[in-house]
């Protein structure tokens, strides 16, 4: 029915994208951009015929509207021509609608800009961020990463932080024992300009008055190192709960090589895993 079916104001369709749904075509008008297609015939005798090809206007009964899609896409699997046409009066309502939601979508937006010039201006004033540098780089990582150090610092002073801006808008921090990994990302967590949005398979920015003032970053990276005095405990405690199951006397040295990975314990994880969760355990 889509390949053949005359189209017009008042035609009546559903697409399957999430926007859409069923609706009413508004308008239609010739595709300026379509080419035309040149039939060969005698010598001196070519004929050049108009493919015909057509933009289509739709309102759509949830009050959203697509313009000027092209004929190649509406008579496309996505799109379903309906039957009846629809009256005058039902598409000058579809079209009423249409505005309101548009006009209360533009003052919606307008808010959340008011909103976000008002924040942004408090936060460039707030004398507790004046350890702070601000400028406008909103997502590459090199200004998040130097705030990042000043906010660490601050809040964990005497401890040793690694912040490395990396590739992609990437900023990686690394520390060993010290503060939890919990509350190092609550403070930096805020740096981040964005996610990756795992349905929509893809990036989604979400630039926030704090990145627009001292900076953001795409992905944020943080690894918490276990020292070895700290995996030397562990190992003694572990050794110590286990008893004697045959293994000689392992070292911190032993765990970062990776030489207790394969080393199974009766009833219970293996050693190497024992020795992380009651490392993770002693750090707090």
């Amino acid at each position: 029915m889509n390949d053949t079916t005359i189209i017009q104001r008042g035609t009546r369709v559903h697409c399957i994208l999430a926007h859409a749904g069923e609706g009413v075509v508004t308008a239609v008008r010739e595709d300026p951009n379509a080419r035309n297609t040149y039939v060969i015939g005698l010598p001196g005798l070519e004929r050049v015929r108009s493919t015909g090809q057509h933009l289509y206007d739709v309102v759509f009964l949830n009050g959203h509207f697509s313009q000027g899609v092209p004929e190649t896409i509406f008579r496309g699997v996505q799109w379903h021509i309906l039957e009846r046409l629809a009256e005058e009066e039902e598409i000058a309502r579809l079209v009423a609608a249409h505005l309101q939601l548009r006009a209360e979508d533009e003052a919606a937006a307008e808010r959340r800009r008011f909103a976000f010039e008002v924040e942004r201006d408090q936060l460039k004033a707030d004398p507790a961020n004046k350890h702070l540098t601000q400028g406008d780089d909103q997502s590459s990582g090199l200004l998040a990463a130097k705030n990042i150090r000043a906010v660490l610092r601050r809040a964990f002073p005497g401890e040793r932080f690694s912040v490395q801006k990396r590739s992609w808008g990437t900023v990686s921090i690394q520390w060993e024992d010290g503060p939890t990994e919990e509350q190092v990302r609550g403070l930096v967590d805020r740096f981040r300009s964005g996610s990756f949005d795992g349905m929509q398979d893809q990036y989604v920015s979400e630039k926030t008055p704090w990145n627009a003032v001292f900076g953001g970053t795409k992905y944020l990276n943080l690894t918490r190192f276990h020292s070895p005095a700290l995996i030397t405990r562990a190992i003694a405690e572990v050794m110590a709960q286990l008893g004697d199951i045959g293994v000689g006397v392992s070292t911190a040295e032993d765990y970062a090589a990776g030489k207790l990975w394969d080393i199974e314990v009766p009833g219970a994880h293996g050693l190497e895993s024992l020795i992380r969760m009651r490392a993770s355990r002693l750090a707090g």
